[in-house]
């Protein structure tokens, strides 16, 4: 039997490598969309996409943040199987739900004022909520399960086949029904990635279903700690996609792709964000439930010169390659979105440092404190929007998701230390970092870009010096003394 650090290793270049065929996939069909697709469109497609991703998280009930937590505290196999059953069927039921409510409400004249879209592709929408819902839900378990192998194989048939497809029928299509396929043909592979999620899932014994696990007790005690985070979850989302709802608003669809294309080519950019969150929530859940400060704490500040020098780097060098990429892969309308995607790299950087400083409420097995930081950044980001959107467009809505990511970091770092008192972490070289990416993508001069990454990457190797090994200190079985 393999031993528990090579079947982790092992999962990591699996997972790895698929991902970057995946989205390398995924980065070539987006400018191919954007020639097939009207601006109009495919700012509707994006507005629609950011709608799934709002209503996922009411689908699941709280089972999302339930899952991780219940599943930390058991002490049998039977147990698992409970969790994993009890939270899987919650949220079905509550996917189901949704959707109906989606059903009954596609016709709602917002909705139709926000995408612009027609009456037939907002019903195959509404349609697809439901197979989207399950699909991610049965991912998530499998992540969280580390079955790394499972998750790979139903991600790439349910994430690339579905467009893949598409793309043909798109081409032979009338312009005006090319989002019409490629909203049915996305479907059609989420029910295949499905099915083949139920093999995967009796393959590892997993048992999504079934009476037998299913515990009506365990429902009422998942429900009653993850619906109460359900709220402010909700919200968090709505601040990360309320840039491109208020900019569709105000502004029209046509905005909106300007500002989609510069989050895809973001999201590629942030591919590490991915793959640590991947690996790194499981086990930051798994480390905290065992109440061992001298274990985790190690590792959380270990991560963050890691995670501050990673990705404040890659905001600063994207005011360097973000003009080219767009020039030679989009249409000359989409230009604009190339000043945009440096500060949504540097957003990004804010959102990766959170996923430590969040690690406080896990430690203290208290959610009370999500909903008043997400709608102090929901408040935020739309107050900020608002008032910069008609003048400045995009990047308005960009400045405002920057506000927001930094007023969420800032709040979990001083709830943390000052409030729980349980997550005392120095955030020095964050904060050097973060000023100088915001130097560089200010300045957008090649040279002082150049000059700006060595001295990032000075620091980020002056703060990491003391670990021997920065795998081992964030995923290892246990945590290294500094140096």
């Amino acid at each position: 039997m393999a031993s528990p650090t090579r079947r982790f290793l092992g999962g990591v270049v699996l997972f790895l490598t698929t991902d970057v065929v995946v989205r390398a996939i995924l980065f070539v069909m987006s400018p191919v969309l954007t020639r097939l697709l009207t601006p109009a469109q495919y700012g509707g497609y994006s507005l629609l996409l950011s709608i799934a991703a709002v209503a996922a998280l009411i689908q699941y009930t709280g089972m999302d943040a339930a899952f991780p937590f219940f599943r930390g505290r058991i002490s049998s196999e039977r147990e698992e199987g409970e969790v994993a059953a009890t939270a899987t069927t919650m949220a079905t039921v509550g996917c189901v739900a949704v959707t109906l409510v989606a059903l009954a409400s596609f016709g709602t004249s917002w909705l139709e004022r926000l995408t612009r879209l027609r009456t037939a592709e907002l019903l195959t929408f509404a349609l697809g909520l439901l197979p989207l819902g399950l699909l991610n839900w049965y991912l998530y378990v499998f992540r969280y399960r580390h079955e790394t192998a499972s998750f790979v194989r139903v991600n790439v048939i349910g994430l690339v086949v579905g467009p893949l497809a598409a793309l043909p029928l798109m081409y032979t299509a009338p312009a005006d029904r090319r989002l019409l396929v490629l909203l049915a043909t996305t479907i059609a592979a989420q029910v295949i990635a499905i099915a083949l999620a139920f093999r995967e899932a009796r393959a590892v014994r997993i048992p999504l279903y079934g009476h037998g696990f299913f515990s009506r007790p365990l429902a009422r005690k998942m429900l009653a700690y993850g619906g109460r985070l359900v709220p402010a979850f909700v919200l968090y989302a709505i601040c990360f996609h309320s840039g491109r709802f208020l900019l569709g608003w105000l502004s029209g669809p046509d905005a909106v792709s300007i500002l989609a294309v510069a989050v895809t080519i973001s999201s590629i950019a942030l591919i590490v964000r991915t793959w640590f969150s991947f690996f790194w929530d499981p086990h930051l859940a798994d480390w905290v439930t065992q109440k061992q400060p001298m274990d985790y704490l190690p590792r959380l500040q270990a991560a963050i010169p890691l995670l501050a020098t990673a990705f404040f780097l890659i905001a600063a060098l994207g005011a360097f390659w973000s003009d080219l990429v767009i020039r030679l892969l989009y249409p000359a309308s989409y230009a604009p979105a190339a000043e945009l995607i440096p500060w949504l790299l540097f957003a990004g950087g804010f959102a990766a440092l959170s996923t430590v400083a969040i690690g406080t409420t896990l430690i203290a097995s208290n959610p009370r404190y999500h909903l008043p930081v997400y709608t102090a950044a929901l408040a935020i980001q739309i107050a900020v929007s608002v008032k910069l959107i008609p003048t400045m467009g995009g990047m308005g809505a960009v400045i405002a998701m920057v506000a927001g990511e930094v007023f969420i970091l800032c709040a979990w770092v001083v709830i943390g230390r000052w409030m729980l008192r349980n997550l005392a972490l120095n955030w020095t070289v964050a904060a050097m970092q973060a000023v100088l990416a915001a130097v560089a993508i200010a300045w957008h001069n090649p040279q002082a870009t150049l000059i700006v990454s060595v001295v990032m990457i000075g620091i980020g190797a002056f703060a990491l010096r003391s670990h021997r090994s920065l795998l081992l200190q964030v995923f290892g079985s246990r945590a290294e003394e500094p140096a």
